[in-house]
């Protein structure tokens, strides 16, 4: 919906959003504005991507900014097999979601494959891209992801 305002709607819905309040100068201030810059402010540190895009449009920046710094990281930079890198990410407080992120290409551009948020996408064939590890690691985080049987065809 954000999306779709123009750009005095979008100004009218982040003022009501965050109670009218101004950024406390410095940055040091406890009010919802000062969190949500000093989130963007790590996100676009921690998750810029390749060609200079800004951390907060990448799926783990989207992600961070949503939920806040996760209280469970796995992180495999240079996972065995030849599988490609991957980060599981879960939210231990409610609701409690998980999320896992893959580097395809292994050049530094995480997307996110799965997730237990309703509100993100899980991509139909997540469970052939992300690393057997990946799925052990998912169980032990207490998630019993859905994997479909392989297609006999192949």
């Amino acid at each position: 919906m954000y999306q779709n305002l123009n750009a005095d709607g979008k100004r009218r819905f982040l003022s009501q959003y965050f109670g009218g309040v101004e950024p406390t100068p410095g940055g040091e201030g406890e009010n919802p504005l000062d969190l949500y810059l000093r989130r963007v402010e790590h996100v676009n540190r921690e998750f810029s991507g390749r060609g200079g895009q800004e951390g907060w449009r990448t799926d783990r920046g989207r992600i961070w900014l949503l939920r806040g710094e996760p209280n469970n990281q796995v992180r495999r930079p240079l996972p065995p097999g030849g599988s490609g890198p991957y980060e599981l990410w879960q939210s231990t407080e409610a609701p409690g979601y998980v999320y896992a992120f893959v580097d395809e290409a292994r050049i530094g551009s995480y997307r996110l494959i799965f997730s237990t948020d309703p509100a993100q996408p899980t991509l139909p064939d997540w469970d052939r891209r992300l690393a057997t590890e990946a799925v052990e690691e998912l169980l032990r985080m207490g998630v019993r992801p859905v994997i479909r049987e392989a297609d006999s065809s192949e």
